[in-house]
């Protein structure tokens, strides 16, 4: 099966991330069911792009020329219909916040996901989300683990706004995930570097540290400054000019990195074993497969 006739789904359609998923995918010729809720938020977005028959992609201008503009849904599909999401796909990207993870897998499970296997792609899933799923699905369903999210983009009406797509990211093959779907997986997304480490992408990450850490320490600033109706700089008024916040994470993730050593998962940072040498060699991985991306380009 070629990446242009491998039927994809997206579960979570209506969502910043699900739209230039929706976007791009259909931008490469693949056949997609999107699904989302059936709620007000899920009906309206549903609706828009129903009633345009196709997603409005939004771009700031870009090296690449790409323009912002409609892109019709040809054979492709949007809905609220989770049973026609399961029967149409071959691969599924979660595209929602953590936290519905384990909500999304039992609704997966009573549509008759077990049945077919397919792989869910968590984009990302941040925590450490596999056993969770694993409760519900079983201890071997197939999962890909994105290290974070391919995009910074937001909902628009009808449509979403990709600022920019990431270049590259980690990936981690869990559960019994076969050579033919994992080469599919790696055909739709040739920017992700894949290994069957469990957990790379969760415990390996410091974001579920960085970013909860990072709000907790600076709520009441925070919440000041919403009330004031005022924008608040995450990253330079809640760390940069904080010293001692930064202070904080390091000594939390500290806390992160000996569990997961302890698990005997490989990480890098650690102060007792900070690997400063295999880590140069991933960025090194990291560094060429931007390099082919922009000769691709």
């Amino acid at each position: 099966m070629t990446m242009t006739t491998l039927p994809i789904g997206i579960y979570g359609v209506s969502t910043q991330s699900g739209g230039a998923f929706l976007a791009d995918f259909l931008s490469k010729g693949l056949t997609v069911y999107g699904y989302a809720r059936d709620t007000k938020h899920g009906r309206n977005a549903v609706s828009d792009m129903q009633d345009a028959q196709g997603i409005y992609l939004e771009r700031p201008p870009n090296t690449i020329g790409e323009l912002s503009r409609l892109i019709p849904f040809g054979a492709s599909e949007i809905g609220h219909s989770i049973d026609k999401l399961v029967a149409h796909a071959q691969l599924i990207v979660v595209a929602h916040p953590a936290q519905h993870l384990e909500e999304t897998a039992t609704l997966l499970k009573a549509a008759g996901i077990l049945e077919r296997r397919i792989p869910l792609i968590l984009s990302p899933p941040r925590t450490i989300a596999a056993p969770y799923i694993w409760e519900i699905l079983g201890d071997d369903y197939p999962l890909v683990c994105f290290s974070t999210s391919p995009y910074s983009s937001k909902s628009i009406a009808g449509g979403v706004y990709i600022k920019r797509r990431k270049r590259t990211w980690m990936s981690s093959l869990e559960g019994n995930i076969t050579d033919e779907q994992a080469a599919a997986v790696s055909q739709i997304f040739p920017q992700a570097l894949f290994n069957r480490i469990a957990a790379t992408t969760s415990l390996g990450n410091i974001g579920a540290i960085f970013h909860p850490t990072t709000y907790l320490l600076n709520y009441n600033a925070i919440q000041t400054r919403e009330a004031q109706g005022l924008p608040y700089s995450f990253y330079m008024e809640g760390i940069a000019d904080q010293p001692e916040v930064g202070a904080q994470i390091e000594a939390i993730d500290q806390i992160r990195l000996r569990i997961a050593h302890r698990l005997g998962l490989p990480v890098f940072g650690l102060r007792e074993e900070p690997r400063e040498d295999d880590w140069a060699r991933i960025m090194g991985r990291l560094r060429n497969a931007e390099a082919r991306l922009d000769e691709a380009d």
